[in-house]
């Protein structure tokens, strides 16, 4: 029966599920993924994401095994169904258990139809604002943030009403009516509580729920002079800026961004090549050891690797480090099931010996473990390499 499938009609609509399950997951967690990344919500994106590789990987399983393999074959009959898949891996399980599949596909696909993807949580790091002061003498100072809009957390405009003040250890109640009193031309707001003392340490952070659009004010007590600089916004997870403060001016020089890119960038070259060496040596171990399969895997990791290690970049950059370790975890799985199906399909093929489908998936998975636990170790280790 090799290359004939006995019942047409149920082996098309077998096929055409799983490829149109596929493609509806795929589409809907990839556009969600969109969404949840224009609205900075990097941890459903990475959800979203995740679903959209495994869609994708339902389609593409089901168009590889069903249309372009010619030596497949596939009967249903007497509630059991047997395929053979061409590549020496053969199926025969009965139609109750493989219901359960079609249950799992039919949930993801009611809840992507039902539901949308939202996070409403207030745990794990915050977003923060860090501010450096150059050229600010020994008179004392203190700074805070004016906010475009009139809160921002538990941050707010004063109300007016006197029993509604608040203060902090750093400030007394003068200094704080004196950042009340003040009337920024562009309308900016003081938020109460955000007042730092910055003479001595010439800086500020502000590291719950900064505002996002802020003018950076100083205030001199001992003069009465306020300084303010020209509107900022958060660029980063973590965005830092520094701050030029001649004497004797009437506004902050110069305010600029001031992120350290170049250890990212080492970094994230310095993980890629661990990655590399650690799966070529495991290919070694699996058996995976001519020009071309060495060629091969390699050529697989680079892709693989930079684009992995570009999304944590930028999760890291956008989201913190409590996001950047769970789209790790997750990221490594879509990486997993990507290589397992390009190891089983391609590599077998160009390998001198046949190497049997479970052998690649679990190199696949192997590998990918491998690196991840070694990056986990390395970053205890390195710190700032991970």
């Amino acid at each position: 029966m090799k290359g004939v499938f006995k019942t047409h009609i149920k082996k098309y609509l077998f096929c055409l599920f799983f490829i149109i399950a596929g493609s509806i997951i795929a589409v809907k967690f990839g556009l969600w993924g969109i969404d949840a990344i224009r609205s900075g919500k990097i941890a459903a994106a990475i959800f979203s994401f995740t679903f959209t590789v495994i869609g994708l990987i339902f389609g593409m399983f089901s168009i590889l095994l069903f249309n372009h393999n010619k030596g497949a074959y596939l009967t249903i009959d007497n509630n059991k169904i047997d395929a053979h898949f061409g590549y020496g891996s053969e199926l025969h399980e009965s139609i109750s258990s493989i219901k359960k599949v079609f249950i799992l596909l039919t949930a993801i696909l009611v809840i992507s139809t039902i539901f949308p993807v939202s996070v409403h949580a207030d745990t794990g790091p915050k977003p923060s604002v860090h501010v450096s002061f150059e050229n600010m003498g020994s008179e004392l100072c203190y700074a805070t943030l004016l906010s475009e809009t009139a809160s921002t957390g538990p941050f707010s405009v004063w109300d007016g009403d006197e029993e509604h003040i608040e203060l902090t250890s750093d400030i007394t109640e003068d200094i704080w009516r004196a950042f009340v009193d003040y009337k920024d031309l562009d309308g900016y707001h003081f938020l109460q509580r955000a007042v730092w003392k910055v003479s001595e340490s010439k800086c500020l952070t502000w590291g719950y729920y900064p505002p996002k659009a802020f003018k950076i004010l100083l205030f001199y007590p001992e003069t009465g002079n306020f300084l303010v600089s020209g509107v900022c916004e958060r660029y980063a997870f973590d965005s830092y800026f520094t701050a030029d403060v001649s004497e004797n001016s009437l506004e902050i020089i110069s305010v600029q961004k001031s992120y350290e890119w170049q250890p990212e960038i080492l970094s994230l070259v310095v993980r890629i090549l661990i990655t590399i060496a650690i799966e070529l040596l495991l290919a070694l171990l699996f058996g995976f050891r001519s020009r071309k399969e060495v060629l091969f895997i390699a050529i697989v990791n680079v892709v693989t690797q930079i684009i992995l290690n570009i999304l944590l970049n930028i999760i890291n950059f956008k989201s913190g480090q409590a996001a950047f370790v769970t789209g790790y975890i997750m990221l490594e799985i879509a990486v997993f099931a990507v290589e397992a199906v390009i190891y089983s399909v391609l590599l077998r093929k160009i390998s001198e010996k046949a190497k049997p489908v479970w052998k690649c998936v679990v190199y696949a998975l192997a590998a990918n473990a491998a690196s991840f636990g070694a990056g986990m170790c390395i970053a205890h280790v390195i710190p700032g390499i991970f």
